[in-house]
């Protein structure tokens, strides 16, 4: 489906034209979206690839083009589920995916067309994950995202920090706690075995071992990832998995051996990634969003120096032509049951259902 569209900008007729793309079909997308200022590792056809390998979602990607380059996305994935329905998100399990739009199109200019291009798709909702303000006053729901510049010297990006993160970060140092990071495959294993432990203790299951498969095959492989991992002797105390893209970091998982909570790892974790990306040429490093109830998280990200901003969620029913709230988080009688279930158990459970719940 394919409509061109004429707009008119700093005295000249500017020709676009919009359609619906699959990043995992054009070579050279990724070429495409580095030229793009404000993309993120989430527009990458990587990114896409993981999504539509794991839990099979079709990518339909809103791509805006002035002749073969693309000036403007708002990537979606098409999701049918026998328990959600079909419906599109952008994007699933992604923190943010910030419409990238040409100056003179608006999401009120677009949303009609978009509208128009999902009806073969007979989806019941549109979820938008950033963006979209002028489309509606009111979020659906909302999260906090933190970002820090990289664009400083190591002295100064420390001495942006709260003084108890530098104390924090001082202690972990005299622990004798050593840094270890990987992109193979077993760090991937390291990983998704202490992740498992983890969710359990939050009480919520664990993602799929074959997405994490898959992230390796598509990310790490090509060089858009890796794992920091923090050591006591032989014990991995803590990991932290990141990506990277058009010079952005996102720290994206992260997993805790409760066990060594004291030795405070998980700053000086955080605090290896930005002197190592800083040091590497990267620009900016964001903390992935934050539930605005976990207060304590907020907090621990903000003591790093961080930017923090708003990030609203939409959620639109297409059937009823209103937004709506979107979906209540897991109830505390879930997380207890999960909390009290084997991991074996809970790995099932993620495995079952985690397409369904994007």
């Amino acid at each position: 489906m394919m409509e061109s569209l004429k707009l008119v900008g700093d005295g000249a007729d500017l020709k676009f034209t919009i359609n619906f793309s699959d990043p995992i079909k054009i070579p050279d997308w990724n070429d495409k979206m580095e030229k793009i200022d404000d993309s993120s590792f989430f527009h990458s056809s990587n990114w896409a690839e993981v999504l539509h390998k794991t839990y099979g979602y079709e990518p339909v990607y809103l791509t805006i083009w002035n002749k073969e380059q693309i000036v403007g996305l708002v990537p979606f994935m098409a999701i049918r589920s026998f328990l959600t329905g079909r419906r599109a998100v952008s994007l699933p399990f992604s923190d943010y995916t910030l419409p990238l739009l040409p100056e003179g199109i608006s999401w009120k200019k677009l949303w009609s067309k978009i509208i128009t291009q999902a009806e073969p798709y007979n989806w019941k909702t549109i979820e938008l994950r950033g963006g979209g303000n002028d489309i509606s006053d009111v979020a659906s729901t909302f999260f906090y995202v933190h970002h820090i510049s990289l664009q400083q010297d190591k002295e100064a990006l420390f001495k942006n920090f709260n003084r108890n993160t530098r104390t924090n970060i001082k202690k972990a140092e005299k622990e004798g706690l050593r840094v270890v990071v990987r992109n193979d495959a077993e760090a991937i294993d390291k990983f998704f075995k202490l992740n498992c432990i983890n969710r359990k203790k939050l009480g919520v299951p664990p993602q799929p071992r074959f997405f994490f498969d898959n992230i390796y095959k598509y990310i790490f492989e090509p060089g858009l990832g890796e794992v920091v991992m923090i050591y006591q002797d032989e014990n991995l105390v803590s990991a932290g998995m990141v990506f990277f893209f058009n010079k952005k970091v996102i720290f994206k998982y992260s997993a805790l051996n409760y066990t060594y909570q004291s030795l405070r790892s998980n700053n000086l974790m955080v605090w290896e990634m930005i002197k190592r990306y800083s040091a590497n040429g990267f620009e900016s490093f964001c903390f992935g969003r934050t539930d605005p109830a976990n207060e304590g998280l907020r907090r621990y990200k903000n003591n790093f120096g961080s930017v923090e901003n708003v990030l609203n969620y939409y959620k639109f029913d297409l059937t009823k032509n209103e937004q709506v709230k979107s979906d209540p988080e897991v109830s505390e009688l879930m997380k207890s049951l999960m909390q009290r279930s084997p991991v074996w158990l809970l790995k099932w459970v993620g495995s079952a259902l985690y397409k369904h719940m994007a």
